[in-house]
């Protein structure tokens, strides 16, 4: 699907990140505050990264841009690294309630 498509499918997601190579630290993922709502949609760019005008169109669609640290990582290993961030933080919440 293109990225018009994916923005207007994202309308009714409550929370939505884009993953971003030039994002910086000011907005390193942090998973103690990871939201745990449903209908959490993440993005994650193809090998060689997404463009600028895409970030940009993504963040007018109300994407909040995150980074996933200095190394520039391949799709699956994104995706894998967000899965893994998502089930700690999701077991650590459920741990502190006594769930």
């Amino acid at each position: 699907a293109d990225l018009t498509t994916l923005v207007q499918a994202s309308q009714s997601q409550g929370v939505k990140m884009v993953c971003w190579e030039e994002a910086g630290t000011s907005a390193l993922i942090n998973p103690h505050l990871l939201p745990h709502t449903q209908g959490t949609l993440v993005v994650i760019g193809p090998e060689g990264g997404l463009e600028d005008k895409e970030v940009r169109e993504m963040q007018n669609a109300g994407f909040q841009v995150i980074s996933l640290g200095s190394s520039i990582l391949r799709f699956e290993t994104a995706a894998v690294f967000i899965l893994s961030l998502y089930h700690w933080s999701a077991t650590r919440q459920k741990n502190q309630i006594g769930l």
